[in-house]
């Protein structure tokens, strides 16, 4: 068996072990349970996506110039110590410490996981399957995200203390792994890039790109919101009289959705290529309208996990085509940056909405906020352009 195939095969142990997290949907209301409330909780996702925001092209840098295998081995290290921290957690500072690492640990994942995977089909040119491996990848991460869900609302009834402990256990776990991963080699200048350069270099291949650099932003938009809703529909069906067990099973519901998507990915790439990013964004502004309505709301989150999914490979895709190997993992870190500078916004600006009104009346603010967004949006391309030409005629090409 080649490098490159173990590359792919351990990567897939390795992302299955390392989105093996039992807090992954109970992170919020565990917070609450230490005291915190909405607000503080919305401040200390803000310093996860600040902070991000400082280390995102410096781990990009590390990924590019140091290698994807040392980027990712200290990602899942960085991800120990943030659940050990939590499991510490007894104040509103130390809350916003452990997450700081937490950052780091998403960082050196970011853009290095994407990098490695395409660099490693690169090598052994077969990178045309990148999507299909794309999709088998985002399988992976539903179905891990799915038992992790579940086994984390089991044991977070019995003890949250339970449920972050095992997490730890499960994460050495995947650094062992990572040790097994092989570098693959990339065409690189004889000429040792310097970090500066790199840097310009990513910045240039944007400017030259406005387009891509359009997507990268509306797209970061939609996941942002999803990421909100997802994250603080646990404490909303927690006021609503749900048990951790019966909240689980709400998210499971989200990761079918995503699961069966990306099953369909490939072939949707295939037919339809950046059409998908305009269809993904409107059908989850409808499931951001129907949430927090009840029953409609399990119907809502099964869909919207789907077609997050969709928006998200699509994405990555069409990025890790535009652009070379040299900068790509910087590339990928620069657009996870967008994403971070949203959600530092939003997050807390909704949590502290929740604690004055309540978490209903938040949730339809921000669906009514992202149905206007995408009415105007279209009415304005219809008359101008965003970026020169207008900015989904790029969605008639391939």
């Amino acid at each position: 068996m080649s490098s490159v195939k173990n590359n792919i095969t351990l990567n897939y142990g390795f992302e299955f072990i390392s989105n093996l997290n039992f807090t992954q949907a109970l992170w919020v209301s565990y917070l609450a349970f230490k005291g915190l409330t909405l607000v503080e909780i919305g401040l200390c996702e803000s310093v996860f996506h600040i902070a991000s925001l400082i280390f995102e092209v410096p781990t990009g840098i590390i990924a590019d110039r140091f290698g994807r295998k040392l980027s990712r081995i200290l990602g899942i290290c960085c991800k120990i110590l943030y659940l050990s921290l939590l499991l510490l957690v007894n104040n509103f500072v130390f809350a916003m410490f452990s997450f700081v690492f937490a950052a780091l640990s998403y960082n050196l994942e970011s853009g290095a996981d994407s990098a490695f995977v395409y660099d490693s089909l690169l090598e052994n040119g077969t990178h045309e399957h990148f999507p299909k491996i794309q999709g088998y990848r985002e399988i992976i991460f539903q179905t891990a995200s799915l038992v992790g869900i579940m086994t984390g609302g089991l044991l977070a009834d019995v003890s949250y203390t339970l449920a972050i402990s095992a997490a730890i256990g499960i994460f050495a776990l995947g650094f062992i792994i990572a040790l097994f991963f092989k570098e693959p080699r990339v065409i690189e200048s004889t000429e040792k890039t310097t970090m500066k350069a790199l840097v310009k270099t990513s910045l240039l291949t944007l400017k030259n790109q406005p387009r891509l650099a359009g997507l990268m932003v509306y797209s970061a938009l939609f996941l942002s919101v999803s990421a909100t809703f997802f994250f603080y529909l646990s404490p909303y069906l927690r006021g609503l009289g749900y048990s951790l067990t019966m909240i689980s099973l709400w998210y499971m519901i989200n990761s079918v959705g995503s699961i069966i998507a990306s099953l369909m990915v490939n072939k949707l790439i295939k037919k339809f290529d950046l059409k998908l990013v305009l269809y993904a964004s409107l059908i989850m502004t409808m499931t951001f309208v129907f949430l927090p309505i009840l029953p409609w709301g399990t119907l809502a989150f099964f869909f919207m996990g789907a077609f997050e999914s969709i928006l998200y490979v699509m994405m990555v895709h069409h990025i890790n085509r535009q652009i070379g190997s040299e900068v790509r993992a910087t590339i990928l870190s620069v657009n996870a940056m967008a994403y971070s500078v949203i959600m530092a916004i939003m997050f807390p600006v909704f949590g502290a909405i929740g604690d004055r009104f309540g978490l209903r009346l938040a949730f339809t603010l921000m669906a009514i906020l992202m149905a206007c967004f995408v009415l105007g949006f279209g009415l304005w391309q219809r008359r101008g352009s965003l970026t020169g030409p207008r900015f989904f005629d790029i969605m008639n090409k391939k």
